[in-house]
């Protein structure tokens, strides 16, 4: 069992919060001494021995000052510490520093700010043991000097055995990161390529599931109509058939599809007694397909010009109309 001294301070991010957890969550059987300044963070570290740090950002390089002499000593009591926030502050003890920002350092010029921060990773990296990347271009921008202290760059190497995954992408629905517009992107992309599209989704316990993004033409939602009969293509519904009953942006109603228990209130008014009754609730329209029912398949539609009709909307495997 070691003992860890994990400084938190500085972690604002959602991507930040996800690496802390994780990490947590693999070091139940370690003690582990958390400092952070986040109270956010509270839910997490609940059970751990802590200390909330409340100073200003730029007095994190030297805690080693501004910390009461006890907490000092108990730190360089652990076996080492993990600095998680970008930025170290000296200890007695081995240190190891996670680098996620790379911009300041990528350019140092283009701010006042950046180029404070760059100065404070170039004293991180000089004070800390061992640097620590999650990806290579974030190793690319650390100066050589330092290189030889990088002990970590985690690439994904086995997404999933398939013969035609396409396209991958990970994916997580985050309010702040805009995910509406990401899917449209997504759309875009592989309308324009026609290609299938794999996407790891952060949000549901790392689900590989492949989403609808196929088209051979056009916007997926602007080919399917309310009326259309669809197959469900991802979530615990796949497989499962129904008719398309409302769209609201890229979200929808299909029948009998993700059903949900919701409490009524009694109405006397319209002669309704209330209690609990199932309905159907909105699914992001990315994991429905067109069903065909005649060929009792999934199909794809595409949007041809017709002399006297105009616009119709034709079968990709029949080539015939649909109304």
């Amino acid at each position: 069992m070691k003992k860890i001294v994990i400084n938190l301070c500085g972690v604002k991010s959602k991507g930040g919060i996800t690496v802390i957890n994780n990490f947590i969550s693999q070091n139940k059987s370690n003690t582990l001494y958390v400092l952070y300044d986040n109270s956010d963070l509270d839910k997490y570290i609940k059970n751990f021995d802590s200390k909330f740090i409340d100073t200003k950002r730029i007095y994190h390089l030297f805690l080693n000052f501004f910390l009461d002499k006890q907490t000092l000593e108990k730190i360089n009591s652990y076996d080492y510490i993990i600095h998680f926030g970008n930025f170290g502050f000296k200890t007695t003890i081995k240190s190891y520093t996670l680098i996620q920002n790379i911009l300041p350092l990528v350019k140092p010029l283009s701010s006042l700010r950046n180029f404070a921060l760059n100065l404070a990773f170039k004293y991180t990296f000089k004070i800390t043991d061992e640097i620590i990347v999650q990806q290579k271009h974030v190793a690319d921008t650390i100066p050589n000097q330092y290189k030889t202290k990088i002990i970590g760059s985690f690439e994904i190497k086995k997404i999933k055995q398939s013969e035609n995954i396409g396209f991958v992408t990970i994916y997580e629905e985050i309010k702040n990161k805009n995910p509406k517009f990401q899917k449209e992107l997504l759309r875009e992309i592989a309308s324009k390529f026609d290609e299938k599209i794999t996407v790891i989704n952060l949000s549901s316990n790392n689900e590989i599931y492949e989403n609808n993004f196929i088209s051979s033409r056009g916007n997926l939602m602007n080919k399917l109509r309310t009326g259309d009969e669809v197959i469900v293509i991802s979530g615990k519904d796949k497989g499962k058939t129904g008719t398309l009953t409302k769209i609201k942006g890229d979200r929808c109603l299909v029948t009998g599809i993700k059903l949900v228990k919701k409490h009524v209130k009694p109405n006397p008014q319209i002669n309704e007694p209330g209690g609990i009754i199932e309905k159907e609730s909105f699914i992001n329209i990315s994991n429905i397909a067109f069903y065909n029912s005649s060929t009792k398949k999934r199909d794809k539609l595409q949007i041809n010009s017709d002399e006297k009709k105009g616009k119709i909307r034709v079968s990709k495997s029949t080539n015939k109309e649909v109304k």
